[in-house]
């Protein structure tokens, strides 16, 4: 089943969205239902629990930690250092791809393709957390 230009985009769009919630520092995560949510101040009450407990103020480092990327590509220069990275998030209908290269979400279906912008510090801040996942500079 395949969704229009629109829809894919929507998908693309909403991923980015989230990326830039988590930079801004507006997901939180309830301490006792472990429930991840958006809010731009600190919330009182859990949306999913309803009870008044502590959260925890989440970052992209939460967000790279706890995601299981099907895939990841490292665009290393001819001098080892990250350039870089191409993260795979939804594989098998569709493929969902952030690329920190481009600054885009992609989204790739059959023919069809679709894809949405990410801002620059955002895609900076994926590739510091990615290199000290992984250290390329001189260690070819």
């Amino acid at each position: 089943m395949s969704y229009s230009y629109e829809e894919n985009r929507n998908h693309c769009k909403h991923i980015a969205e989230e990326l830039e919630a988590y930079y801004n520092g507006y997901m939180w995560k309830c301490d006792d239902c472990g429930e991840v949510f958006y809010a731009e101040e600190e919330p009182e009450i859990c949306p999913s629990c309803e009870e008044e407990t502590n959260f925890e103020n989440l970052s992209l480092w939460d967000w790279y930690a706890e995601t299981d990327f099907y895939d990841m590509e490292y665009h290393i220069s001819g001098d080892g250092s990250l350039r870089g990275v191409t993260l795979m998030v939804a594989c098998g209908g569709p493929n969902i791809y952030i690329n920190t290269k481009t600054c885009r979400v992609e989204l790739y279906w059959w023919t069809d393709h679709a894809d949405y912008p990410i801002d620059r510090a955002i895609c900076e801040e994926i590739d510091n957390i990615a290199g000290e996942y992984v250290h390329f500079k001189n260690e070819f």
